[in-house]
């Protein structure tokens, strides 16, 4: 009824009660626990049926059927009749539509997140955002591999690419952003600003053949071959060339004793293919009492007869101890082990006592790995 409270007893006797929730009235047996009609809470009020049962009642604004708090419950949805009204789940005043204290679950096979824009590409985006912490989580319950797609549609017959973005920071500017995608032939990982730096604490492994479109530039480690006195071998014209207490630790020549008689003595030397020398170091120790300097060569041997000199090493130092002594002039520094062989040679050993040789050299071809 319009203006009034219209309920059908079914029972002679019977009266209207309340059953213990506020605003909530039912039919009773007798007048037993009746209760009287609860205060309104603004003029106009009326008992109203909720239509939530055919003896279930509820204070109401007015005739409408608007309930006090707001809810709207026609058996099959409940609603917020009110827009501007928000919901809080463990939370008084809630600041958003929805606003929830604790961890939601949502289960269901084939369960989403439905996130929609109503008017079309809006350009204010949908998507998830993260606050007041610098770990945002992805997780699954690591029971098994968790594989996480990014697709235009959950569907096997797909018409769209998806394209991942991950942004560095900015000003006033959308770009600045690595993009990872596949268009259904190629996957591609490209950026729109600087460089795409792989970074790996030991190597990047590529299974399969790699393509360069573009200049290459690399930076590598430097490395080193070094050769001990015990490598080197006589070339001796006369007696008293020999290797120093027969420790084979450093090239002595006790020919110096005598004027004039000096010696070579030579040593092979294996330096990685496809490399570059940039340096040949010489320790020595100078005990002079004579005229010449030490003199370490660095030759490549052309398999014709003749040699290359790549580089020479001379003793510019006058101390008297244990000294070094290189040089960074490089002749045919690039080595070629499938044409060439390579060694080294120490002239005029006398007074000197020499205790190794340093080669330093670079890769000059990426698909060399270190040797």
């Amino acid at each position: 009824m319009a203006n009034g409270i219209g309920i059908e007893g079914t029972a002679d006797g019977q009266v209207l009660k309340w059953n213990g929730t506020i605003g909530i009235w039912e039919l009773a047996v007798d007048e037993t626990g009746g209760a009287s009609i609860p205060d309104g809470t603004a003029d106009g009020d009326i008992l109203k049926w909720d239509e939530t049962g055919t003896q279930s009642w509820a204070i109401g604004i007015d005739e409408t059927g608007s309930d006090p708090s707001g809810w709207i419950d026609n058996g099959d949805r409940v609603i917020l009749e009110n827009g501007s009204d928000s919901v809080g789940i463990g939370i008084t005043y809630p600041i958003e539509k929805l606003h929830i204290i604790g961890r939601q679950k949502i289960e269901y096979n084939g369960a989403r997140l439905l996130l929609r824009s109503p008017t079309f590409n809006n350009n204010e985006g949908v998507g998830l955002t993260f606050e007041n912490n610098d770990d945002a989580l992805f997780l699954g319950d690591d029971a098994q591999l968790i594989k996480f797609r990014f697709m235009s549609e959950w569907t096997n017959d797909r018409d769209y690419d998806a394209e991942l973005r991950i942004y560095g920071s900015s000003v006033s500017s959308w770009g600045n952003y690595l993009s990872l995608t596949h268009d259904g032939g190629d996957a591609t990982i490209s950026t729109d600003a600087g460089n795409i730096i792989l970074d790996p604490d030991n190597m990047v492994w590529v299974e399969g053949n790699m393509h360069i479109q573009g200049n290459l530039t690399w930076s590598y480690d430097t490395n080193s071959v070094s050769v001990s006195a015990a490598a080197f071998y006589r070339n001796c014209e006369s007696i008293g060339c020999s290797l120093a207490d027969d420790e084979a630790s450093h090239l002595y020549n006790e020919a110096y004793k005598v004027p004039h008689i000096w010696e070579n003595m030579y040593a092979p030397i294996q330096i990685p293919d496809v490399t570059s020398v940039i340096e040949i170091k010489v320790v020595y120790e100078d005990q002079s009492t004579y005229c010449c300097p030490v003199i370490m060569r660095l030759y490549r041997n052309n398999m014709d007869g003749t040699v290359s000199q790549m580089g020479i090493v001379t003793d510019v130092s006058a101390l008297v101890g244990i000294d070094t002594s290189s040089t960074t002039t490089i002749n045919y520094g690039t080595i070629d082990n499938s044409h060439y062989s390579y060694y080294l040679q120490a002239d005029y050993v006398n007074d000197h006592s020499i205790y190794g040789v340093i080669v330093t050299y670079i890769h000059v071809d990426p698909n060399k790995g270190k040797e």
